[in-house]
């Protein structure tokens, strides 16, 4: 215990106390500064760690999704090369069908065309009635009449509007009057061309279309029976149970792949991901020991210093503040006041506490 009655020794153990604290102080400091880079360390490791784990597995994982999918891509080219084969027989199986099936109608209809070019050329009809053309034009049945004066009609009243337009519109109204003329004409030359013909040759307009109309439904028979020999969707027919059996096959081979995968991507999420990430602990476990034991021997330091701290304010507080006051308590106020006492211009601790606040001689 120090004793104030003794200004000395009181003022030296009181410099001694101060000296130990502020000591224990910069010790504390120090632990608590190499305990915060140690840490800055092991945080910047266990990033370090976690990233690799991240990478390794992602490659892994896809490493083993892309072989899979390699093996899917080709067991799907191959499906896909027998469905092609599959589709090219049957092709030709209701190609070669479809001729034996309308070849009396197709047959029915080139005789019909023969029996056409021969008839007007034995009936030396003029040129322009020696084609289908003509009879399209001018044998389209009641409907194709009602059309065609639809026709002749619209650009009739649409000459007549833009004429009685006038600058309104895009076209000039000497345009509009082409229009008409043009379509007047037309209209003039079908009648004569029509009266004419269908007048002078009734009789072998009439054959000859009929002819005609027996070649076309030949054609639409050969048609229809084509349509509805796709239409059936019968495949039994054609031979093609070598293909289908190969389609199967094919089929389960790459179920049997995505299932694999599927496995393979399960176990790898079950067990494999949890092995590597152990791997690549097991590889810093070292490391993250040295800094960990490092890290404690820090702590334990700064706890030592720690106590040092308060031990020796609690020794300053309980013997010093007291007499010398808690805005004294440093190295440099210390040694001021025990120098006072070694010089003689102070005999106790109040006077040497006085001086303090007197100028420094210089």
């Amino acid at each position: 215990m120090a004793d104030i009655n003794n200004p000395r020794e009181y003022l030296e153990e009181l410099l001694a106390a101060v000296d130990a604290r502020d000591s224990a102080a910069r010790a504390l400091e120090k632990c608590n500064e190499e305990k915060r880079q140690l840490s800055t360390r092991l945080s910047a490791l266990q990033n370090t760690i976690e990233k690799e784990k991240n990478e390794i597995i992602k490659r892994r994982k896809s490493d083993l999704e892309s072989g899979f999918d390699k093996q899917l891509r080709a067991a799907t080219a191959e499906l896909k090369t027998v469905q092609d084969k599959r589709q090219k027989a049957l092709n030709e199986g209701i190609k070669q069908r479809t001729a034996e099936a309308t070849k009396g109608s197709l047959e029915s209809a080139a005789n019909d065309k023969k029996a056409f070019r021969a008839y007007v050329n034995a009936q030396k009809l003029p040129v322009f009635m020696r084609n289908k053309l003509y009879y399209a034009l001018f044998c389209p049945g009641a409907l194709g009449y009602v059309l065609l004066m639809a026709v002749f009609l619209l650009i009739l009243v649409f000459s007549v509007l833009g004429i009685m337009d006038g600058t309104g519109t895009a076209m000039s109204p000497a345009v509009y009057i082409f229009i008409l003329i043009l379509d007047v004409i037309a209209l003039f030359i079908y009648i004569i061309i029509w009266s004419n013909t269908r007048v002078k040759y009734r009789d072998q307009v009439k054959t000859a279309h009929d002819i005609l109309r027996s070649e076309k439904s030949s054609r639409k028979a050969a048609v229809n029976i084509e349509k509805n020999i796709r239409r059936t969707g019968d495949d039994n027919t054609y031979g093609l149970e070598e293909f289908d059996a190969q389609i199967t096959e094919k089929n389960a081979s790459k179920t049997a792949i995505e299932a694999q995968k599927a496995s393979a991507l399960d176990q790898f999420e079950k067990e494999t991901k949890l092995k590597l990430n152990a791997d690549i602990d097991a590889n810093y476990k070292e490391k993250v020991g040295e800094l960990n034991a490092q890290i404690t021997a820090a702590e334990n330091a700064a706890n030592e210093a720690g106590a040092a701290v308060n031990e020796q304010e609690a020794l300053i507080t309980k013997e010093f503040v007291s007499y010398v006051g808690a805005e004294n308590l440093t190295h440099e106020k210390a040694a001021r006041m025990l120098g006072f006492i070694n010089e003689g211009t102070a005999v106790s601790v109040s006077e040497a506490v006085a001086k303090l606040s007197e100028p420094v001689k210089k």
